[in-house]
């Protein structure tokens, strides 16, 4: 029998810092396939196999403690020269190797692998793709002597090609950063007097951070202002979510988002618990060709988490997962890493695109490489199960004006087009369908064909079954001299909007003063048209003097409207006012104004979670606040600089730090600083 016992590097498994795949054999990939991203931390694993003999240790130990572990890695552009010098980034751990040399066996346990945390700063967080080598070495304990040195050290290029010039798989690719932008719906609907209110902020503010575990690429997780969704007075909106509300919902959303200046990639609207009314169990709905969804606030913290994950990764190209309609198994076996305590999460559960994932969902390979835009074949799938989606958005090269056309299609082969925003500028416009059966038709004054825009729509509710209507929006460029816009079914026409002699007119009549003293702002016009025509208003906001634009109302009918200052962010801020009779827009901005200064805590709003002093650069936490913070003197004395849950980040790199009296995770430096306050009173 051997005396001398043997340690070997059995692998190294290269993923996204949070995201391990499982050995089984539900997916024909082999190790270190799936693209990384340059920008996203990775986790490198190295599997250590030992063979169980140890000397002078009982023959039953289960671990040899304190074996020395060494992992150098470096990043470059091209390709791997004979003879290139390769200066490594070291890393060292110790590690306690398992007692056996079966990769599987080490794979599923938690602490089979030795695991190093590279963080993307580190990588060079370059717009460019780039290569990864890594080089791992294992050496025993002081005084341990092994039978074989020769497999104690391991070469792993990811990217590129070898010095033969044959390519290797994976590398650190570059995934541009997507935008994700949520909206809270102040919920006032006409027909449900059940809800009627906002969402949780802090419920959605928190619910980014699956999405940003999850997704392959780095994630913008950001809000914007409280939209007022009002259907008290407003004759196209939904009101409770039932069938035909989802998709008037969808169609607000696209309008909102057409609007945003800078556009994100998606908008996601929150709306609050109840409004789905007694379907309780619909919890969102996306729309992928116009970028756009909502989301119906749950009950806990993972299930928001969940569902906003799920909608944005619809919106990204990932169809629903089921094993019947994909071939690809959605049940993932290992499911994640955590990085706070530095070893692999293991367990069974739904991929997050599943139809049946709940709380506590991961990611499969399959929806991976979806997100990433490489879709992968599956075990028992044909060729092409798992095409790529095609993108259904173009940009536009031209600056011609931007046409926001809505409308719906009835189950009676009739439609209508119910409004019509010119915007202009370069925008991002709908693609055409050259087999859809609607078509929206520019023509001008002589009934020349200017332009023309096809598009298919099904009027279908859940099962197939028959709908009333389904309803639709449209970003097209407006060609010049267009006179009448037509919807057609075929050669039939359903409805027209055709130039009136002249366009709408409208002033505002206040805000009229730059410093605003009372909280709640009237904002109020005048709209008049000479043709008799009636008018549709979207109100627009800027917290930066015109920089960046966000609507607070749309399709809106009255000339006026009340706004609580202390939802509105911003210094040098304006109302921008977009009137519309069907065809023509007209547009008009105040002057610029100071919102009124808040006086006290309790007239913060809801989702202005802290406040930092601008003087000690400490950050307090408003609602664990103690009263030793002292948040309305900060306030008084114009020492207060307020931040929301999306810019805790900038509050940090402006230098602020918790405040120790109000912030939970310095529960021990607070009773350090009372110690030391109480031995001074004692001196």
């Amino acid at each position: 029998m051997k005396n001398i016992s043997d340690l070997s590097i059995l692998g190294m498994e290269v993923t996204q810092a949070i995201q391990i795949f499982g050995a089984q054999n539900k997916y024909s990939l082999p190790d270190n396939s799936l693209e990384l991203d340059i920008n996203k931390d990775i986790v490198v694993r190295v599997f250590i196999g030992h063979d169980g003999l140890f000397p002078g240790q009982s023959p039953y130990a289960i671990a040899l403690k304190g074996v020395n572990v060494k992992l150098g890695w470096h990043t470059f552009y091209g390709d791997l020269k004979p003879g290139m010098a390769i200066a490594f980034e070291q890393m060292a751990m110790k590690f306690d190797v398992p007692c056996t040399t079966k990769l599987t066996h080490l794979r599923n346990d938690a602490k089979g692998s030795a695991n190093f945390l590279i963080k993307a700063e580190k990588l060079g967080a370059f717009q460019k793709e780039k290569i990864l080598m890594l080089f791992a070495e294992v050496t025993g304990p002081l005084g341990f002597t092994e039978s074989n040195l020769n497999n104690n050290t391991k070469f792993l290029q990811l990217g590129g090609k070898d010095p033969l010039g044959n390519p290797l798989p994976g590398g650190l690719d570059f995934h541009p950063e997507i935008k994700v932008c949520s909206v809270m719906v102040d919920y006032h609907p006409h027909s449900y007097k059940f809800v009627s209110g906002l969402p949780n902020f802090s419920t959605m503010g928190k619910a980014g951070m699956l999405m940003k575990k999850l997704f392959p690429m780095p994630i913008n997780y950001f809000s914007s202002i409280t939209w007022t969704h009002y259907g008290m007075n407003c004759i196209y909106c939904p009101g409770i979510i039932d069938l035909a509300g989802q998709k008037k919902m969808l169609e607000l959303l696209m309008k909102f988002k057409s609007k945003m200046i800078p556009e994100p990639d998606y908008l996601i609207g929150w709306l609050p618990k109840g409004a789905s009314g007694p379907s309780a169990d619909h919890v969102g709905l996306s729309r992928k060709s116009d970028s756009v969804g909502y989301v119906v606030e749950r009950n806990t913290q993972e299930e928001n988490e969940l569902a906003l994950a799920h909608e944005v990764g619809h919106l990204k190209g990932s169809p629903l997962h089921t094993d019947t309609e994909l071939g690809c198994p959605r049940e993932i076996v290992e499911v994640g890493f955590d990085v706070e305590e530095g070893k692999p999460v293991l367990g069974t559960t739904e991929d997050f695109m599943s139809s049946n994932a709940h709380a506590g969902g991961w990611i499969s390979p399959f929806t991976w490489s979806l997100l990433i835009g490489n879709p992968i074949s599956c075990p028992g799938s044909s060729e092409g199960t798992a095409d790529k989606l095609p993108d259904t958005t173009i940009l536009s090269g031209t600056e011609l004006p931007v046409a926001l056309i809505s409308g719906y299609i009835t189950n009676k082969n009739s439609g209508f087009i119910d409004s019509l925003y010119v915007i202009p500028g370069k925008r991002i416009h709908s693609c055409s369908d050259q087999q859809g059966q609607y078509c929206m038709r520019f023509e001008s004054k002589s009934g020349q064909l200017l332009s023309r825009f096809c598009f298919d729509l099904t009027v279908e509710g859940k099962g197939g079954n028959p709908a009333a209507s389904n309803s639709f929006f449209l970003r097209l460029p407006l060609p010049e001299g267009a006179h009448a816009i037509k919807l057609l079914k075929g050669p039939r026409l359903l409805d027209q909007r055709t130039k009136l002699p002249h366009g709408p007119e409208i002033a505002f009549l206040s805000p009229n003063s730059d410093k605003l003293k009372e909280r709640e702002i009237n904002v109020a016009w005048k709209g008049y048209h000479p043709d008799g025509a009636n008018l549709l208003y979207s109100l627009l906001y800027s917290p930066d003097d015109g920089t960046t634009w966000s609507p607070l109302l749309i399709d809106y009918p009255d000339e006026g409207i009340k706004i609580d200052s202390t939802r509105l962010t911003g210094k040098e801020c304006r109302f921008r006012l977009h009137a519309t009779d069907g065809f023509d827009t007209a547009t008009v901005e105040s002057t610029s104004f100071i919102l009124p200064r808040i006086q006290s805590v309790e007239d913060l709003p809801i989702f202005k979670r802290f406040l930092g002093n601008s003087h000690t650069k400490e950050l307090h936490d408003i609602w664990n606040a103690s009263p030793r913070c002292r948040l309305n003197q900060i306030l008084k004395s114009r020492l207060g600089v307020i931040f929301s849950l999306d810019t805790i980040e900038q509050a940090h790199e402006l230098g602020y730090k918790k405040c120790p009296f109000c912030q939970e995770s310095d529960k021990q430096k607070r009773k350090e600083i009372r110690k030391k306050k109480a031995s001074k009173v004692e001196e």
